[in-house]
């Protein structure tokens, strides 16, 4: 998570449920039905875990996210033709 916050450049919350998927699907569920009224009300439920800061330079992220397309770029070129 601390390296996408670096490449990124913005903070990444982790939440402290590992079930989030479900735990998502259920707030959606209770929106759509009203268990809660809005979005705020449902917020007060939720519990954020770890959050990681960017730390690496910008100039370091853009080298790093250039050398990741490129790396792309070569794994498509040897892809078998579909």
């Amino acid at each position: 998570m601390q390296f996408q916050a670096d490449l990124l450049g913005c903070p990444v919350d982790v939440a402290s449920d590992a079930e989030t998927t479900a735990l998502g699907a259920a707030a959606l569920a209770g929106l759509a039905v009203g268990t809660w009224r809005d979005a705020d009300a449902l917020r007060r439920h939720l519990r954020r875990g770890a959050r990681y800061e960017p730390a690496m330079s910008r100039a370091a992220a853009r080298a790093r996210r250039d050398e990741w397309r490129r790396a792309v770029q070569r794994a498509l070129s040897r892809a078998p033709a579909t």
